[in-house]
């Protein structure tokens, strides 16, 4: 097998002994070898290319389902060339709107899918030991290879995993734990709501859920779910607008109202958000001195006092 002689081994290379970014590491053919041993497969894996630490991956051993992962890259280049070829500012109105449509829709079904990978990503990093995926690549934690993999930053990273923590199945011990948010979950995977869309969701319900009735929070979850996507389900034929998909601006303003439903009692009052406080800062040290900032209220006047 290309890239190491032993597959079992977990040794990660040296800074200096592989190039990784120069060129793809084949780790292998995906099989689909029968017992007459026919039938591989044509698609080598590339574990990756352009990141440092994927030289710790040569040797892995390929799974039966190493084809999918290799179509990615095929998939990518005829997306982009779709995409490019797309005359913008030369389509008619109707036109650059269903341009707009179509490639808002792909962009969904791509973000759901950044959202799991990033997740199963993240869940493998954390094994400890040699055998841990972050140690064989030589990185310092799961967030250190998100972040040397996607390119983005550790604030993304952040918010993917923690999106796929509640809409993806979770494990404790040997036991598999259904989703927190499974409607959240079915109808991102299926590009019918966006990442956006499915964070407010979460994290609106996630808040209240341990001081809601359960059954109240999931059918909270199925109607702002159909809200989102333009489902009409029990939840939402009778509301006007049902089918039309909403915008996530009016989906935040539905989380709150239903927060208010599924936990009345911890709503608190809203007067002591608004009431002004004194407040004193100090900004960065410029020519020698700290600015100060801030502001104070005015002392309450008693009856016998009178303002100057």
């Amino acid at each position: 097998m290309a890239g190491a002689s032993d597959p079992q081994s977990h040794t990660p290379q040296t800074p200096g002994s592989g190039t990784a970014g120069d060129q793809p590491i084949t780790v292998g053919l995906a099989s689909t070898e029968s017992s007459d041993g026919q039938g591989q497969s044509a698609h080598p894996v590339a574990v990756a290319e352009g990141f440092e630490g994927a030289e710790g991956l040569a040797g892995s051993v390929p799974s039966v389902q190493a084809d999918a992962v290799a179509r990615l890259a095929e998939i990518q280049v005829a997306l982009a060339d779709a995409l490019e070829a797309i005359p913008v500012g030369l389509l008619s109105d109707a036109e650059a709107v269903t341009a707009l449509k179509e490639v808002e829709a792909i962009g969904r079904t791509v973000d759901a899918a950044r959202v799991t990978t990033a997740t199963d990503v993240d869940r493998r990093a954390r094994v400890l030991g040699r055998e841990g995926l972050a140690w064989r690549m030589g990185c310092r934690g799961p967030w250190d290879v998100l972040t040397r993999v996607t390119r983005v930053s550790a604030r993304e990273v952040k918010r993917r995993t923690k999106l796929g923590d509640a809409v993806l199945p979770r494990r404790a011990g040997l036991a598999v734990l259904p989703p927190l948010f499974p409607v959240v979950g079915a109808a991102l995977a299926a590009g019918d709501i966006g990442v956006e869309a499915a964070e407010l969701i979460t994290t609106g319900l996630g808040s209240v859920s341990h001081r809601a009735v359960p059954a109240e929070v999931e059918v909270a979850e199925r109607a702002l779910v159909a809200t989102a996507a333009g489902w009409i389900t029990p939840e939402t034929e009778i509301l006007a607008g049902a089918g039309v998909p909403a915008a996530a601006d009016l989906i935040r303003g539905m989380v709150l109202q239903w927060q208010a439903i599924l936990d009345p009692d911890g709503m608190l009052p809203q007067e002591d958000l608004f009431e002004a406080k004194s407040n004193i800062g100090f900004g960065q040290l410029k020519n020698g001195l700290y600015p100060v900032k801030g502001g104070v209220t005015p002392e309450p006047v008693r009856d016998d006092e009178h303002p100057l």
